[in-house]
């Protein structure tokens, strides 16, 4: 069985005009879809850089319809930890070499495997949103800046509970906005464009100066 260091990736690409930053956009327990795609097109507007999506599952993407299957086999077949693995094998297969500067965005599962990708040093700046399972994950130390945006309304924990001990970390911010868990997804039910535009705003602010030097090097 190929190691996933050698395996060939499943993605879509969406590259800006300058193409000189990119985006690692990390999906959720259901893989590469259509709303996944949305959103790619949404961040490459927003912060001018070129955005990856990888599809990192075994099997084909879900339905949101069989949320309950797709996120029992990611937790019984991969899990949080091995999907930021793949993240950062992907990360270092298919673009760390050709940009100035690589950030990773990641929503719900997505977010928990970019939070634990940031202690390596292949992302200047991550930018995980409505990962839950940070709460399991408190020894990271990013090795960049990480601005967290947590869902209030979340049925498992309380995120204005958790923020102070993520905010007390070296490089770390962190922002609870008074939304559901998937307000970026424009497929779930808690959908939420104002949720999904203050995503956007951190993300154009996590990544403009480095979009905007490279600009000027042109």
């Amino acid at each position: 069985m190929a190691s996933d260091s050698a395996r060939a990736w499943n993605d879509t690409v969406i590259r800006s005009e300058a193409d000189t930053a990119a985006v690692v956009l990390v999906h959720e327990v259901f893989g590469l879809t259509d709303s996944m795609v949305d959103l790619a097109q949404r961040l490459c507007e927003a912060t001018e850089a070129t955005i990856y999506v990888p599809h990192l599952l075994d099997t084909d993407p879900f339905d949101r319809a069989d949320q309950t299957i797709a996120y029992e086999r990611f937790m019984t077949t991969l899990g949080p930890a091995a999907l930021a693995a793949r993240v950062l094998d992907y990360t270092a297969a298919r673009l760390a070499k050709h940009y100035d500067a690589v950030y990773c965005v990641g929503v719900s599962v997505g977010a928990t495997a970019a939070w634990i990708a940031s202690a390596s040093e292949q992302f200047d700046a991550v930018l995980p949103v409505y990962g839950s399972r940070i709460r399991d994950h408190l020894d990271i130390r990013p090795a960049g800046r990480a601005h967290l945006v947590f869902a209030e309304h979340e049925p498992s924990f309380d995120a204005h509970e958790l923020a102070p001990s993520l905010a007390a970390i070296d490089r770390v911010s962190v922002e609870v906005v008074p939304f559901g868990h998937g307000f970026c997804s424009a497929d779930s039910p808690t959908y939420a464009e104002a949720g999904l535009r203050t995503v956007l705003d951190a993300a154009r602010t996590l990544t403009r100066g480095n979009v905007d030097a490279a600009r000027l090097q042109l």
